[in-house]
């Protein structure tokens, strides 16, 4: 009896220490599974935030991109437009010089023609008159000439000769004369 009463305790001890084996693992398992889901749902918590944190971070940075994009182009605009009146403002401005220079440029060529024709137009009579005298001094003399070759034939000869050099030195008078008129209007032209 006392090996039978000892046999039980035995077993009944057994199973009870197996139970309560079996419910100190079950609530240690529990226990691990609680922490476990806890600390997961902490680093769930965790990602989520962190996530969240990134999420901000890209939201903001799209944001400061898109400011500072729009920023820059009202700035690009505004510099455009500033550099297209600069622009518009120095081309009217070198319009009006260049349009100034074309009047000035033409009044000097209108100026220089008419000076070039007048003095063309004035060489031109000066030489008529000059071939006219010539011919009726020409015609003057050939008649002197007849007449002093019929008056004496010896004198002749030298009155001839004497009015010959009259006529060529005051033809040389002349010419000269001309001569210095074109080059005054030469000089009076350049040195204006």
């Amino acid at each position: 009896e006392t090996v039978a009463a000892t046999a039980i305790q035995r077993v009944y001890r057994g199973f009870m220490t197996y139970n309560s084996y079996i419910l100190d693992c079950a609530s240690i398992i529990l226990c691990q599974a609680g922490a476990r889901k806890w600390l997961a749902m902490k680093d769930a918590a965790r990602r989520r935030h962190e996530k969240r944190l990134e999420a901000v971070t890209v939201i903001q940075s799209a944001w400061r991109r898109f400011l500072a994009e729009s920023n820059f182009i009202i700035a690009l605009s505004g510099c455009v437009l500033l550099q297209c009146f600069v622009r518009r403002y120095i081309t009217s401005k070198q319009y009006k010089v260049q349009q100034r220079t074309r009047k000035n440029a033409a009044s000097r060529i209108q100026s220089a023609f008419r000076s070039r024709l007048y003095f063309n137009r004035y060489i031109d009579s000066l030489i008529d008159i000059i071939r006219c005298q010539s011919s009726v001094r020409k015609y003057l003399a050939m008649k002197k000439l007849s007449q002093l070759q019929r008056i004496k034939s010896e004198s002749a000869a030298t009155r001839i000769q004497a009015a010959f050099r009259g006529y060529t030195s005051h033809m040389d008078f002349v010419l000269t004369i001309c001569d210095v008129i074109i080059c005054q209007s030469v000089a009076r032209r350049v040195f204006r």
